[in-house]
């Protein structure tokens, strides 16, 4: 299913990205251990036009790589990142087909938290 991305803007220089962003409706889909984002109600129930809620639940990550994107990345919206961090949960980090890349800044709502550790 796709979401219409509200936080990002469409880069009209670039045909790369068209604002939607395309996630699993089967809840249980190993897919979603590749994203962060989770979608209220369960987007098996969800049809077309149907509003959600779209959000990341607070989650303890591993940074596992950091890249810097100079000049920033092309990925099609605006603004355009200059650094993207790999993490992946703390809980599923026996599983290699877990973690997802945060792009900085994206104009996403997140809000990341140095724990310290």
């Amino acid at each position: 299913m796709y979401v219409e991305w509200p936080w990002r803007q469409v880069d009209p220089a670039s045909p790369a990205w068209e604002g939607t962003m395309g996630f699993r409706r089967d809840g249980e889909h190993w897919e979603w251990s590749s994203t962060p984002w989770r979608i209220e109600p369960d987007p098996e129930g969800l049809g077309g036009g149907d509003l959600c809620m779209v959000g990341i639940p607070a989650t303890e990550v591993k940074v596992v790589a950091i890249e810097e994107y100079d000049p920033p990345g092309e990925f099609g919206w605006v603004p355009k990142p200059t650094l993207g961090i790999g993490v992946c949960p703390v809980a599923d980090l026996d599983d290699e087909e877990a973690g997802y890349v945060l792009y900085l800044p994206c104009g996403d709502p997140i809000e990341i938290e140095h724990l310290g550790i």
